[in-house]
């Protein structure tokens, strides 16, 4: 190595403006061969993203210098890897089966070395890529934003050469500079690839023209042409979260297959639970998965993405998972991540016809678009529920609106009503239902508030009867409800020995009929839904029970949680996960509980009023 050679290197490293990770890398190892007067040049960018460690090869000079083996390219027992975990260089001379090195338990030793001297290598040098700075304080972790290079250049003579501690020292602020050549090599893709997302998402956020969901498969198409074109990647599909079904489900895609044959005509059909395969995996655990070796690909996924309208089974593939934002709360058990992005390599031109596997970078800039990508279709998926709880309440509101039609024209042809003055005379009773219809309308319009809770009162309890004075006038609701929605019908046991207890009836009606409607939507067709008052020694029971497909005893502790629906129910009736919480909210607000008493056969929800609300003065609630 001359002076002029390496002050060559340095000025062309120090000016260099970057442009693409993939020209950067050929340059870099092009500047290593002139700067070191190498045979050739070997760049290994390493990852631990996978069952071993990951090396990408990249070559500037002829084919001879290409690897001939795929062996070295998984094993993580490596030079390479060695050097970039412990930021030493490494020498390593004619016999390279006697290099060992240990770290704890862990041997590292050369990885081909037969085919290294077959090559006619006598001798490389191993310098790890690390950041200026960092080598003395490899603990010290980099920012959050920040990508981590993880890797090593490896030098190849054909003849020994003498190396002095100067050559050394000057190749370890080479391999530094090259650390920081490819970093800003990176941070100039994301920064091109942020302001091509967030011009998508401006497209597609705010184009009220088109359906939602429409907008959400055709922003995910976007967001797949834009990896495509940064990331030299063939195969690309976005999985999201299913709110109705749970799970995930293809949102985009390149083109999938099925394995067992056929290729997928709508991507929405293809779905994964939580934990099936290795989608479901990611998409529950959060954690990136590679797949790159031969036994990877031994068990067959449910789907494969196409290559150019081909299935490539066994091409380097990985799954990242897009990231739930750090201020979500989630419930225990629930999957981590928000979706998957699925992509499949194709750099066969690059290692003697084997598939080139993702280097380190290139996953972290999936995971940067992953995470930018994550609160736009969060955005989305909202704007979608939002929709949904608009058609939902719509639907709800179907009950309340035709009893009061059904009464406005039974008024208007009843022969029999009486004119005393100015106004007629009517059932008391008519006019009290359509009151309490109207109640119960405004009740499910508020639930478009944004926190559906905000609209709970505060209880004012006032003695009343429970029979007459909140039962009662549901009753021709309800019963019109049950009948026009699953020919079911409604019968009333038990109330008339409860006493007057201090309730607020408002609430107590909400309660009521949340249950029941409840049990309406989730009731076998033509099966009849108990209302039955039972006194017990703590209280007084309110049991609503119905025939139909029940609670699952693992779902037993959640049922009552904001926005849960069971899998086995949401595809039986319209619902938005809150007529169970507001009910047990409303209940609690009285003094109350509210409990799943019996999970099936038939299945119970239990009401239970505490003795002391039936006393004169009853305490403080």
């Amino acid at each position: 190595m001359c002076d002029e050679s390496v002050s060559a290197f340095f000025e062309t490293i120090l000016t260099h403006t970057p442009s693409s990770p993939e020209k950067d890398y050929r340059e870099l190892c092009e500047s290593w061969r002139k700067a070191t007067g190498a045979d050739w040049i070997w760049l290994w960018l390493i990852h631990d993203t996978g069952p071993a460690f990951i090396a990408t090869q990249l070559v500037a000079r002829s084919r001879a210098g290409r690897i001939p083996t795929r062996t070295y390219v998984t094993n993580s027992k490596s030079v390479s890897v060695y050097c970039s975990r412990t930021g030493e260089i490494e020498v390593v001379e004619e016999e390279f089966e006697r290099w060992k090195r240990s770290v704890g338990a862990d041997v590292y030793s050369v990885g081909m070395p037969a085919e290294l001297r077959s090559m006619g290598c006598r001798q490389f040098i191993c310098v790890p890529l690390n950041m200026p700075g960092l080598a003395q304080k490899r603990r010290q972790r980099p920012p959050a934003h920040m990508p981590v290079i993880c890797g090593v250049v490896c030098v190849h003579y054909k003849k020994v050469r003498i190396l002095t501690g100067r050559t050394l020292h000057l190749l370890r602020r080479m391999g530094q500079l090259s650390a920081q050549a490819l970093l800003n090599s990176y941070q100039a893709l994301q920064r091109n690839i942020l302001i091509e997302l967030d011009q998508i998402a401006h497209q597609y956020l705010t184009d009220r023209s088109r359906d939602r969901e429409l907008l959400c498969h055709q922003y995910a198409e976007a967001v797949i042409a834009l990896i495509r074109q940064h990331l030299q990647v063939k195969g690309v599909s976005i999985f999201y979260r299913d709110s109705l079904r749970g799970g995930v489900q293809c949102l985009a895609t390149t083109g999938l297959q099925w394995a067992d044959g056929g290729n997928v005509t709508n991507p929405s059909e293809v779905h994964y639970a939580p934990g099936e395969g290795r989608t479901g995996h990611c998409y529950s655990t959060g954690s990136p998965l590679v797949l790159v070796d031969e036994t990877d690909f031994r068990k067959r996924p449910k789907t494969i993405e196409l290559i150019d309208g081909n299935q490539q089974m066994a091409l380097p593939a990985t799954l990242i998972p897009i990231p739930a934002p750090k201020t979500s709360s989630r419930m225990r058990g629930e999957p981590v991540a928000l979706g998957v992005i699925r992509c499949k390599f194709h750099h066969s031109d690059l290692i003697n016809g084997v598939g080139l596997c993702f280097d380190s970078i290139e996953l972290q800039t999936l995971a940067f678009i992953a995470q930018q990508v994550a609160p736009v279709l969060e955005t989305m998926e909202l704007n979608i529920a939002r929709e949904r709880v608009v058609s939902v309440t719509k639907h709800d509101l179907s009950a309340p609106i035709g009893t009061i039609r059904h009464k406005s024209l039974g008024l208007r042809v009843n022969k029999n009503l009486r004119l005393e003055g100015d106004y007629i005379a009517v059932n008391r009773y008519d006019i009290y239902d359509i009151g309490v219809c109207t109640m119960m309308c405004l009740n499910l319009v508020a639930q478009l508030d944004i926190d559906p809770y905000s609209f709970i009162p505060n209880a004012k309890p006032e003695q009343v009867s429970i029979e007459g004075r909140i039962i009662a006038p549901l009753k021709n609701m309800l019963a019109h409800y049950a009948k026009e929605q699953n020919l079911m019908s409604i019968r009333f046991d038990g109330f008339e020995r409860f006493p007057e207890l201090w309730l607020d009836a408002g609430l107590m009606q909400r309660v009521i009929f949340n249950l029941i409607t409840n049990a309406v939507k989730y009731g076998n067709e033509g099966s009849e839904v108990r209302l039955a008052g039972e006194i017990g020694f703590d209280g007084y029971y309110v049991d609503v029970e119905n025939q139909g497909p029940g609670v699952e005893e693992d779902e037993a502790d959640i049922i009552f949680a904001p926005r849960f629906r069971s899998l086995r129910t949401k595809s039986l009736a319209f619902g938005l996960g809150l007529g169970l919480p507001i009910a047990r909210a409303c209940a609690e607000k009285c003094g109350c509980s509210l409990t799943l008493y019996r999970c099936k056969s038939p299945t119970i929800f239990r009401l239970r009023v505490p003795r002391h609300l039936a006393d004169s003065q009853p305490h403080r609630m």
